[in-house]
């Protein structure tokens, strides 16, 4: 009788550790099934959670159109960190992952992200990402090793929470999710970088950040509120890197420069100025962003420079009429969201 020596070494593994993947979903019934056949479809141990933050559309009938495959949560509508919060005190497994309800994993990302972190024995892993616009698939550039993570961070280089495995205790060590207005995942994993997160890469997998004019997409919110709340958050990192002992002023000089930039465009002076401030105390002298923008805000000063850039957008979108204007406002490119500001 032969014997299956495959089978047998096989057999006598212990099976890969379940990943809980959470989904908080606030009237999101349009891409919900996606985001959710994606993790199903991952041919390794899931504890699917989906998190109805609220919702009034079909969200809830969505997510329960797959039971008892997952397990669905309904709470109040108290914003995207408090329901990712709500499933992490539910979840089971010891590696977690958080998917927005627009995106999407590919297959075999979580198999290997969770090895890439066992082995490792990491509290994150990041895997590779692409992003989604109109259907078009663009490979993202993230954290990367060899790099200073938290650096690069707050220079705006980041991947996104669909490419991102944690191991679960640690989120629960350091708090969990906080209730920013926006660019809440970056201030989750900031923290988690200043508390000293052990990190590895994973080459294999990919998440798939899909970018829509959703009206319920935390990275579009801006105005006042939203960044007096971003600078809030990023002077509480400020004092945690200081308390203990990390260094990267220059870096948090960049941080509120792109905040104070972002500030202007938005209308919120006050906020933007303070942010300005608070960069040019930090050391970060000059202008960030293209050559252009660089050589403009020196003339003209960062504040006039963006008030003349969004009037002369909104004379553009005025003669282009009602399609252009359209079209502009759907590429994020209207005087009320800033273009980015890349370096």
């Amino acid at each position: 009788m032969s014997l299956d020596l495959r089978r047998i070494v096989t057999a006598a593994l212990p099976p890969p550790p379940p990943v809980s993947v959470v989904i908080p979903a606030h009237n999101a019934a349009r891409w919900l099934g996606r985001a959710i056949e994606s993790v199903l479809a991952q041919e390794h141990p899931v504890d699917l959670i989906v998190v109805d933050d609220g919702s009034t559309d079909g969200t809830a009938l969505a997510a329960a159109a797959y039971a008892p495959r997952l397990r669905l949560l309904s709470v109040p509508n108290g914003g995207a960190s408090e329901a990712r919060n709500h499933g992490l005190a539910r979840a089971t497994a010891p590696f977690i992952l958080f998917l927005d309800a627009d995106d999407r994993l590919e297959p075999g990302s979580l198999r290997a992200w969770s090895e890439a972190l066992r082995t490792a024995g990491a509290d994150i892993a990041f895997g590779p990402f692409a992003t989604e616009r109109d259907g078009i698939l663009t490979p993202g550039t993230g954290a990367a090793p060899g790099r200073d993570l938290l650096a690069d961070w707050l220079r705006g280089r980041a991947t996104p929470p669909c490419a991102v495995l944690w191991r679960r205790s640690f989120v629960q060590q350091i708090g969990g999710w906080r209730p920013v207005l926006r660019n809440q995942d970056g201030e989750l994993c900031m923290r988690a970088l200043i508390e000293g997160a052990r990190v590895t890469f994973a080459a294999k997998g990919r998440g798939v950040w899909v970018h829509h004019d959703g009206p319920h997409r935390i990275s579009r919110r801006t105005g006042p509120a939203v960044i007096a709340s971003e600078c809030a958050a990023l002077g509480a990192l400020e004092a945690l890197a200081a308390a203990r002992g990390v260094t990267v002023s220059d870096a948090f000089g960049a941080a509120y420069y792109r905040l104070a930039y972002h500030g202007f465009f938005a209308g919120a002076k006050d906020e933007a100025r303070a942010a300005l401030a608070r960069s040019r105390a930090l050391g970060f002298a000059g202008h960030g962003g293209r050559r252009i923008h660089r050589g403009l805000a020196t003339v003209l000063g960062l504040e006039r420079k963006v008030r003349l850039t969004a009037a002369a957008r909104r004379l553009i979108g005025a003669a282009a009429g009602r399609a252009g204007a359209a079209e502009a406002d759907r590429q994020g490119t209207t005087a009320s969201t800033a273009p980015p500001l890349r370096d």
